[in-house]
């Protein structure tokens, strides 16, 4: 089963989900089609939403750091993500 990628307009009039592919666009990740295919159920792209911003900005990690362990996972799982 596939499922479809939802247009996140048709859920711009919640400010939570708003403000979060506001903020992913201005950033430039996460990658909104994630997001997009989690819009089939709101609750569950709302907490893993938090749970990205929290994995993403905060913590005691340096954030230049954690963006070369993702690039290096990435890399050695073949996964263009």
């Amino acid at each position: 089963m596939i499922l479809e990628l939802l247009d996140e307009t048709r859920f711009m009039d919640d400010p939570v989900i708003a403000a979060f592919f506001q903020e992913a666009q201005e950033k430039g990740a996460p990658d909104r089609n994630w997001f997009r295919v989690l819009l089939h159920s709101p609750a569950l792209m709302k907490g893993f939403a938090a749970l990205w911003r929290e994995a993403f900005n905060g913590g005691r990690v340096d954030h230049r750091l954690k963006e070369i362990i993702r690039v290096h996972i990435a890399e050695h799982y073949d996964c263009s993500y």
